[in-house]
Formats: structure tokens, C-alpha cells, sequence
């Protein structure tokens, strides 16, 4: 028996949540059991939520991968210099930049290729604590590596009716990373 078009959208965005959740529990726990004494006088051995707080005092998120959101859903419309989903009953418009990427869905990677993508994620975010006012919007805009292969595609490479994934950066409103989700898969 197939499922309607809306019940499998609907279990690709719970799938892409159940994923996210289960990456972020994961790195969190792998930073802050990486070796180094949580220490809340020091950015540079703090938590992703520790260095947020000694970061400053204004009202935008400041932990690792605060400053996006996630937009899920199939193409509506495209233009070189925007994207509309159907998200919610509705449609959103999504500006794009010329530094927005855009990748397809490919296999999962196999489990020494995501803990290669994750340590090298842990390491980024380590050193982006080295100097956290200098470093607070890189820090803001971390995304989670993908837990699957991706190919690079152009903007043009998008049709309407493609269901993608966009990460999108809270204060500019702007696509950071567009991926086009394979058929029944769910993404991070």
C-alpha cells in the first residue's frame, strides 16, 4: 500500500529531526569528553553553551548552530536570487546568496567517515574558541557535516516539485545550504 505524497514528506521531516537531535546529542558529548576540564572562566575549554553565555549580552543566540534554522519542503518556485518552499500550509521565500551551496543526497557515509567529518567539525569549533567575540558568528552559522555523501549541483540543477532542505541563517534571512533530498530519505 503507498502512503500519500504528504504522509511521506511528513516522515522525512521527523526522520530529519530524529537525525539532527541524535547528531547534535552526539557531538556535544563528544566535545565536551574530548580531554579537556570544562572550565567556565575559559572560552577556549567551554561548552558550545558555556562560550555562548561569556560571549556577550545582546538578544540573538549565540551557541553553536543558533544563529539557523531548517526549512523542509518541496519547490515552489525558483529564481537565481530566491527560493520558494511549501512549508506549513503556505509558502516562504527564501533569499539566496552567491555563497549559498547546493548539494544532492547521496548514501550514508559509513560510520569511520562520519566520526573523520565529526572530528574535523570538533576541531573547527575548537579553534573557533580560541578568540569566541572575534569568532561569534562562525560559531553562530556551525552546521552539523551531512551524514551522507553529497554532490555538488548549480542553482540551475533545482526543479520545481524537488523536495530540499535549506539551512538558513536567522538574521539575514538567507540560504546558507541547500540540499536536494533523494526520493523517501530524510535529511540532516
Amino acid at each position: 500500500m503507498l502512503l500519500p505524497p504528504n504522509k511521506i514528506l511528513l516522515g522525512t521531516i521527523v526522520g530529519l529531526l530524529l537525525v539532527m537531535a541524535a547528531s547534535q546529542v552526539y557531538l556535544f558529548y563528544k566535545i565536551q569528553t574530548s580531554g579537556n576540564q570544562i572550565n567556565t572562566h575559559s572560552a577556549s575549554n567551554a561548552s558550545p553553551n558555556q562560550a555562548a553565555s561569556q560571549q556577550g549580552s545582546d538578544s540573538s543566540p549565540t551557541g553553536v548552530g543558533q544563529g539557523i534554522v531548517f526549512d523542509v519542503g518541496p519547490i515552489k518556485a525558483i529564481s537565481q536570487n530566491s527560493i520558494t518552499l511549501s512549508v506549513d500550509g503556505g509558502n516562504k521565500t527564501i533569499p539566496i546568496s552567491a555563497d549559498t551551496s547546493v548539494f544532492t543526497q547521496g548514501a550514508m557515509k559509513s560510520t569511520a567517515d562520519q566520526q573523520k567529518d565529526l572530528d574535523a567539525y570538533t576541531s573547527e569549533y575548537q579553534s573557533l574558541l580560541k578568540d569566541p567575540q572575534v569568532n561569534k558568528e562562525k560559531i553562530r552559522l556551525l552546521i552539523l557535516p551531512f551524514s551522507f555523501e553529497t554532490t555538488p549541483l548549480s542553482l540551475s540543477d533545482l526543479k520545481t516539485g524537488d523536495s530540499v532542505s535549506i539551512a538558513v541563517n536567522l538574521d539575514t534571512g538567507t540560504a546558507l545550504r541547500i540540499l536536494k533530498l533523494a526520493a523517501g530519505a530524510s535529511a540532516q
